[in-house]
């Protein structure tokens, strides 16, 4: 073999070696840094570590504000205040999971990667910071409810009222997009009307059956001895749930009925056995 062609299939080998060398060495370095283009929320983190991709993200976050015009006041709320929170870790995670494709390192420099900030919400903190705004501006919005009358032997109705409640678009829309991209803003909240979801209607049908359980007849037979509840008693076993299409059907507690029949007993000096009935309500 000539000595141009030990050379040429020397060359040939070594370059892809050598390549092969510099992608190694290249995945080997992005193993745990962001890859080149990564950003997070238009911010280049490209080639961080997971250590300095979360100094950078809580210094970003810390500086986020969400500034809340409403019924002419102004309040520089932090996200957390309006329910809104930024997972760190799951954010940092999100950047670095590109880390274990092949295809992901190996195209890296070809274009941006752009992840967002990964946010949760808390429903209730959100609400309660509504209901507080709304009860600055005026009346808020109250579902119909069922309760018990000031005699506890019987069943009434709390009106629904028609009131007020926060725009989404103009409060919490916003505050997420601030929290999914790590920037402040400005949020005019608008007040529109919100109608009850629970009806003074729909109520008063669910009052009405629940008065209809009270109203049966509940007695426990124990020897010779004949004990009827009164309406008081059978009052405190109703309740009323509330579903996600508003009022159920009224509901009795077995716990609570069994405890009755079991002091009845008691006070009847007769421990349940079977000589004692109940008759009504369960049957």
């Amino acid at each position: 073999m000539s000595k141009r062609s030990k050379a040429l299939i020397a060359a040939a080998v070594a370059v892809p070696l050598a390549v092969i060398g510099a992608g190694t060495a290249y995945a080997a370095y992005y193993q745990d840094r962001a890859l080149p283009g990564s950003k997070v929320a238009g911010t280049d983190v490209s080639g961080m570590s997971r250590a300095q991709l979360t100094a950078a993200l809580t210094s970003r976050l810390d500086k986020v504000t969400v500034t809340v015009k409403a019924d002419g006041g102004t309040r520089a709320e932090r996200l957390s205040t309006l329910g809104y929170t930024v997972d760190i870790p799951a954010t940092v995670d999100k950047v670095l999971n590109a880390n274990q494709g092949i295809t992901s390192v190996a195209t890296a420099f070809l274009g941006d990667r752009t992840v967002d900030a990964v946010v949760k919400q808390d429903p209730t903190v959100t609400n309660a910071y509504v209901a507080d705004l709304v009860g600055r501006a005026g009346t808020p919005s109250a579902n119909a409810a069922v309760v018990l009358a000031k005699n506890k032997a019987s069943f009434t109705v709390r009106p629904a009222v028609v009131g007020k409640t926060v725009d989404p678009s103009t409060l919490q829309d916003l505050a997420k997009v601030a929290a999914l991209g790590l920037v402040s803003t400005t949020a005019e909240v608008r007040f529109v009307e919100q109608a009850p979801t629970v009806t003074t209607q729909a109520a008063k049908v669910a009052a009405a059956a629940a008065n209809a359980l009270v109203k049966t007849p509940v007695t426990v037979a124990a020897g010779t001895d004949t004990i009827t509840a009164l309406a008081k008693t059978k009052a405190s076993w109703i309740s009323v749930p509330t579903t996600a299409d508003g009022l159920g059907t009224p509901t009795l507690s077995d716990a609570k009925i069994v405890a009755w029949v079991k002091s009845v007993a008691k006070a009847a000096s007769s421990q349940p056995t079977k000589g004692v009935r109940l008759v009504g309500i369960a049957g």
